[in-house]
């Protein structure tokens, strides 16, 4: 089967990435899992153009790539408001549109939100590594996002195109939020007074990437022993490091580590928690396995 050019790329943008849902069953050989930092617009995204909820798309970082279309292409953008233009026209994210061959699409302004993703119906090809389309540019795993030339994949599926996402199941993403989380599991390793230190106060986001967010709060959360064996990083996981201020664990966290962890955020609030801002305000407040799972299922995409 001859490939078929679908887009060329002309600028990067700041750190775009080609991302699917991960790359899973291999950190314990020190391999990190990668994927879409927030599945929930990932899936959206492929949901609406007909692609399977595990296609691999672009993901977008607070300054989109400049594309050019080489083929007539039906697409969305689900995410972040990265002010997407398309020939010069403003559009909207969580739609889909139809691009012609040498339409250009760019991206302007960051007005909410930090990560966006581009699904092209019929999705693109690009190196599968380990059972996965994810690039993690720390190792070299994957497919680079550089000024190229990008081809349809010849092993795609196409699905019948969900049109049913409603208007109220748009996210909105702001600057001050409340997520939820697990308490453990290293309680033992940090001072009394660590758990309602760390739920009275509110966290601004200072410093981060795909690896992680770190939190800087107005008092540190502080620790009987500042180091443990290593363990497993779940993600989520909310390291304690010796100076106290939370680190939050993402899709391209360490397979290890040897911080206390006070908690995980639930899996359900993870795709609010990856789109806040740089200087945005986060607070916690737990919750139950229980409820944790309730949430969990709630989440599982069920397109018709």
């Amino acid at each position: 089967m001859s490939r078929k050019p679908i887009i060329h790329i002309e600028k990067t943008g700041l750190a775009t990435s080609f991302q699917d849902k991960g790359r899973y069953g291999f950190q314990r050989y020190g391999v990190v899992t990668s994927g879409a930092m927030d599945s929930f617009a990932f899936q959206t995204a492929n949901g609406l153009v007909g692609n399977p909820l595990n296609a691999v798309c672009l993901e977008l970082c607070i300054v989109g790539p400049t594309l050019t279309f080489l083929d007539t292409v039906t697409f969305a953008i689900c995410g972040a408001n990265l002010s997407p233009i398309l020939n010069s026209t403003p559009i909207l994210g969580w739609r889909t549109y139809t691009a012609k061959r040498g339409d250009t699409l760019e991206f302007g302004k960051q007005i909410e939100g930090t990560f966006a993703y581009l699904a092209i119906r019929g999705s693109f090809e690009v190196e599968e590594v380990l059972g996965s389309k994810s690039t993690y540019t720390k190792a070299e795993i994957g497919t680079t996002v550089t000024p190229k030339t990008i081809y349809y994949s010849t092993h795609s599926t196409l699905l019948k195109r969900n049109r049913g996402l409603i208007q109220k199941e748009i996210p909105t993403y702001h600057h001050h939020i409340e997520v939820r989380y697990i308490r453990g599991p290293h309680l033992d390793y940090l001072q009394e007074d660590a758990v309602s230190n760390f739920e009275e106060q509110i966290f601004t986001y200072t410093l981060g990437d795909r690896m992680g967010f770190r939190l800087q709060g107005e008092s540190p959360i502080q620790s009987k022993q500042q180091s443990l064996p290593s363990d497993p990083i779940p993600l989520g996981g909310i390291q304690i490091p010796p100076d106290g201020c939370p680190i939050v664990l993402l899709a391209d966290r360490q397979t290890t580590g040897g911080y206390p962890r006070i908690g995980t955020i639930i899996s359900y609030d993870i795709p609010k928690f990856v789109q806040l801002p740089l200087q945005g305000k986060v607070s916690f407040y737990p919750i139950s396995v229980e409820k944790a799972q309730q949430l969990h299922r709630r989440s599982i995409f069920t397109y018709n």
